[in-house]
């Protein structure tokens, strides 16, 4: 069943670690844990106390808003050693230090920007990478409000690729992004140069994640709906899941039968915690009542081999409830 199938792979990881630790002393370092599920959460806790008497330091890190490492997960790690350590904001002399990196600044622009930054190293980093762009008096007053000053100082070429890469996530190709432009080409030297994005092997990826929920915010509805909508057909012969993601996010009709159709996929791959999430969010949809029967009935199904057997009779209920034909009506009963 799936806990024996999450079980498996959370020792498998253990295993895999503790072979490892035979040899040297291992460094295993996991970021942005507040964007864990609670699939995710659960192999986090379970490597938090496969760790506890090896040689093995682990690494959590997480945004304070929206911290998912809180009393509940701890209480999953069954009281193995857990230090937890809040970054401070950086003083006055730490973030003057942190403004030498970045050449000969004017001293004014200098201590605007790290006045205004508040000790936040992000904040103060985007300041001084467009200091050339600002004054004293004019210094933007939130990490938004630099990205879209770097934005705005961009070329109109790299504005658009930014954006298109925006849409993609925190890691896309070169061929995804010129997927997306109308000129079907990406330069990205321009958006290396002022460190907006890094390179990650033959992909990139964008230099902090909020960098990238700038830009992505920064832009009009309609122009966000389209960028998807390009990138669901970028996506349709390769990847089901992202194909409905994206066409969701362009507010297409068609959304709820790709999820549909993409969970049955994730389902004969034995991903049934996938399967469900995108069940879920496709129910949420509007869509055709047929489109409807069928994602409800998975929901039953998906939720009886998670055994959530009195949630799945709920679902093959309303299934019930929704046939109308003889043949909804025996599959939702036979459920």
């Amino acid at each position: 069943d799936n806990a024996t199938r999450n079980l498996g792979k959370q020792e498998t990881l253990g295993d895999l670690i503790q072979t490892k630790s035979e040899a040297t002393n291992l460094l295993v370092r996991i970021e942005d844990a507040h964007w864990a599920d609670q699939v995710i959460l659960a192999h986090l806790a379970h490597l938090v106390r496969a760790v506890q008497s090896i040689p093995v330091l682990l690494i959590l890190t997480s945004r304070i808003t929206g911290d998912k490492l809180d009393q509940n997960w701890r209480a999953g790690t069954e009281g193995a050693p857990l230090m937890a350590i809040d970054l401070s904001p950086l003083d006055s002399s730490e973030a003057s230090d942190l403004a030498q990196y970045f050449g000969d600044l004017n001293e004014d622009v200098i201590s605007a920007c790290v006045e205004r930054s508040g000790g936040n190293p992000l904040f103060l980093e985007q300041l001084l990478r467009n200091a050339d762009e600002l004054t004293a008096g004019n210094i933007p007053g939130t990490i938004q409000g630099i990205v879209q000053a770097r934005l705005d100082a961009l070329q109109t070429i790299d504005q658009g690729a930014i954006q298109a890469a925006s849409v993609l996530g925190q890691r896309f190709t070169r061929a995804a992004v010129e997927a997306l432009l109308d000129s079907g080409i990406f330069d990205p030297d321009n958006l290396l140069k002022n460190v907006m994005i890094r390179p990650a092997g033959e992909d990139f990826h964008f230099a902090h994640a909020m960098i990238r929920e700038g830009v992505y915010s920064s832009m009009l509805r309609p122009r966000r709906a389209e960028l998807h909508r390009r990138a669901a057909n970028w996506f349709e012969e390769d990847d089901l899941v992202l194909f409905a993601e994206h066409l969701d996010k362009a507010e297409e009709r068609g959304a709820a039968k790709a999820y549909f159709v993409a969970a049955n996929a994730e389902t004969e791959a034995n991903r049934y915690d996938l399967a469900l999430r995108l069940v879920e969010r496709a129910l949420e949809l509007d869509t055709e009542p047929d489109v409807r029967f069928d994602l409800t009935c998975l929901y039953g199904d998906l939720l009886r081999e998670l055994g959530q057997v009195d949630e799945s009779i709920s679902a093959f209920k309303t299934a019930l409830n929704d046939a109308e034909d003889d043949l909804q009506l025996c599959q939702a009963n036979i459920g």
